[in-house]
C-alpha cells in the first residue's frame, strides 16, 4: 500500500518518513518487509560490536476509519448535552419549573449500527414531587432495528433553568451513550447512525412556575340581570351607595382589571360607572395553596355610581380586560397549580339614606272582588283607603285595572294619598304622619271596567320629606298601616 526509502543514515542517528493512508483498505494486520539494505564503504576501519543493531519502527497516527469489519469493544460514547427549548405563545413568558401529574416522553428510533447501544438520559435538576432526585432514564436501542418506547414523567418537576446561557424555557438533558459489544465480527460504516425522535403525550400539569409575561386578557361583553329591580320606576338619589368587587385569587399572578361598566334602566337609559381600575392581590411562592381576597370599591368619590343607581338599573352591562404583571420585572416568579383559580363577587351596598321625587314601585294583585258573581249585582261602590304612614315617603297612588289579556281597562289616580312622616335634620322620622283617607267612587264605566278586570296594578309614586335635596333614612321600626274597605249598593 506504500513504500519508503531512507538514505545516508549516520551511525547513531535516525530518520523518519510517513505516507497518507486515506482511501486505503487494511486488513486486521499491518506488515512490512525490507526489500533492500545496503551499507556504504568507509575509508578507514571502524569498530564493530556484537551489540550493534539496526531498529525499524512502524506505527499509525490520526487514523479515522470510515468502515470495515471488526470486533467492536464495549465502550462509552462521548456524552452530549441535549437542549430542549420551549416556545411559549407569549414572547415575554419565561418558564422556570413545570410539575407533571402525568406525562410521557415518547421516543422512536432507527439504528443502522451493528451493535446494541444503551443511552442514559439525565434530566438535569429534575426531581420527584417528594423532593427526591429524578433518576437517569435508560433507553436500549437494538442493533440494525427501529422501534419506540416511552419515558414516564409522572409526579415529576422539571427544571428549565439549568442552562447558564438561557436559564428559562430550556430543558437540559445530559445524554451518555454506551456501545454494547457482542464479541463478534461486525460490519460498520461512517454513515451508520441513530435517528432518535421525541414527543410528549398524556400531559397533565399540576404546577408551573416562572414569569408569565404581561398579557392582556379580554373580558367578553356580558350583563348582570337585576330582575328584582324591575318593579322600580322613576329615580332614587342615594346618599352613599357603594359597589364592591370582591376577588378570590389562588393563582400566583398579580392582575389589574379594567371594567367598562354601565347601568341600564328598563327604558334603555344608560349611565357609565367610570370607576377606578381594580387591583387583584395574589399569593407569593411561600403562600402556595392560600387564597388572597381583594376588594375594589366604586363609591361616590371615585365613580358615577350615584347616577347609575338613580336610574334605577335593570341590568349592569360590562366589557373590559385583565392585565397581568403590570410594571413587574421578568425576575418575578408567578405560579399556577392544578387547583389555582380566581373568582369574583359583586356586592352592592345601598345605605337606606336617599332622596327621591317621582320614584315608583309597581306591583299587582288579583281582583278577588270579581271572582265568580262577587260584583254581579253591584250598582254602585266606593273604595275607601285609610293610611297611617311612619315612613318619610309620601306621594300618589295609581291603580290600573287589567283584563285577562293584559289590556288596561281603566285607571284611578289618588293624589297625595300617602303623606310622608316629618323628619329631623339627620333625616330621621320624628313622628308618624297624620292618617289620610282616600275615597274612590266606582260608578258608570269605571265600575263596569272594574267588574271586567282580573288584576289590579298598583303604582305608588314616592317623594321624600323635605324635597330631593334632603336625604332621609329608613329604620327597621318604621311601619305603614293601610286599611281598605268598600261601601256598595246592591241590586236585589
Amino acid at each position: 500500500i506504500a513504500a519508503t526509502r531512507s538514505t545516508n543514515v549516520a551511525p547513531g542517528a535516525s530518520q523518519t518518513d510517513s505516507f497518507n493512508m486515506a482511501g486505503k483498505t487494511l486488513s486486521n494486520e499491518l506488515g512490512f518487509n525490507i526489500s533492500q539494505f545496503q551499507t556504504l564503504a568507509t575509508a578507514t576501519p571502524v569498530a564493530i560490536s556484537g551489540s550493534d543493531s539496526l531498529l525499524f519502527k512502524a506505527g499509525t497516527s490520526n487514523m479515522k476509519v470510515s468502515g470495515g469489519r471488526t470486533i467492536l469493544e464495549e465502550q462509552n460514547v462521548q456524552s452530549e448535552d441535549l437542549l430542549v427549548d420551549l416556545t411559549p405563545d407569549e414572547p415575554s413568558t419565561l418558564i422556570r419549573k413545570v410539575g407533571f401529574t402525568t406525562a410521557s416522553i415518547n421516543y422512536s428510533y432507527v439504528s443502522s449500527l451493528s451493535e446494541d447501544v444503551e443511552l442514559s438520559l439525565n434530566f438535569i435538576g429534575a426531581k420527584r414531587s417528594n423532593g427526591q432526585a429524578f433518576p437517569a432514564q435508560t433507553v436500549y436501542l437494538s442493533a440494525n432495528s427501529n422501534s419506540n418506547g416511552a419515558i414516564i414523567l409522572n409526579n415529576t418537576i422539571m427544571d428549565f433553568t439549568q442552562d447558564p446561557l438561557l436559564p428559562y424555557n430550556r430543558l437540559r438533558v445530559l445524554v451518555v451513550g454506551r456501545l454494547m459489544s457482542s464479541g463478534q465480527l461486525v460490519t460498520f460504516d461512517s454513515s451508520d447512525a441513530i435517528n432518535l425522535l421525541f414527543s410528549f403525550s398524556n400531559i397533565k400539569f399540576n404546577y408551573v412556575e416562572g414569569f408569565f409575561g404581561t398579557r392582556t386578557i379580554p373580558i367578553d361583553q356580558g350583563d348582570v340581570n337585576l330582575a328584582e329591580l324591575k318593579k322600580l320606576q322613576g329615580s332614587l338619589n342615594f346618599e352613599n351607595p357603594e359597589m364592591n368587587f370582591i376577588t378570590y385569587n389562588s393563582m400566583g399572578i398579580p392582575m389589574e382589571a379594567n371594567l367598562d361598566l354601565d347601568g341600564e334602566s328598563a327604558a334603555g337609559l344608560k349611565e357609565k360607572f367610570n370607576g377606578p381600575k381594580l387591583t387583584v392581590d395574589f399569593p407569593k411562592l411561600n403562600e402556595i395553596g392560600q387564597t388572597k381576597t381583594s376588594i375594589g370599591t366604586f363609591n361616590t368619590s371615585n365613580s358615577n355610581i350615584r347616577k347609575v343607581m338613580a336610574l334605577p338599573p335593570l341590568k349592569f352591562n360590562y366589557i373590559g380586560s385583565v392585565i397581568t404583571n403590570v410594571g413587574l420585572p421578568s425576575s418575578t416568579n408567578n405560579f399556577l397549580t392544578d387547583s389555582s383559580k380566581v373568582s369574583f363577587d359583586i356586592e352592592t351596598k345601598i345605605p337606606m339614606s336617599f332622596s327621591t321625587a317621582g320614584f315608583g314601585l309597581i306591583d299587582s294583585f288579583k281582583n278577588e272582588a270579581t271572582t265568580g258573581d262577587g260584583m254581579k249585582n253591584v250598582l254602585k261602590a266606593e273604595l275607601v283607603l285609610r293610611i297611617t304612614n311612619g315612613f318619610p315617603l309620601g306621594g300618589d297612588f295609581t291603580l290600573y285595572f287589567v283584563d285577562t289579556a293584559g289590556i288596561r281597562l281603566d285607571s284611578v289616580i289618588l293624589v297625595n294619598a300617602l303623606v310622608a312622616a316629618p323628619i329631623d335634620a339627620s333625616g330621621k322620622v320624628t313622628q308618624v304622619a297624620a292618617q289620610t283617607i282616600s275615597r274612590i267612587n266606582l260608578a258608570g264605566n269605571l265600575l263596569e271596567n272594574v267588574k271586567k278586570s282580573v288584576k289590579i296594578y298598583v303604582l305608588p309614586s314616592f317623594k321624600t320629606s323635605g324635597g330631593t335635596d334632603k336625604y332621609v333614612k329608613i329604620y327597621s321600626d318604621y311601619n305603614i298601616n293601610v286599611k281598605v274597605g268598600m261601601n256598595v249598593k246592591i241590586r236585589y
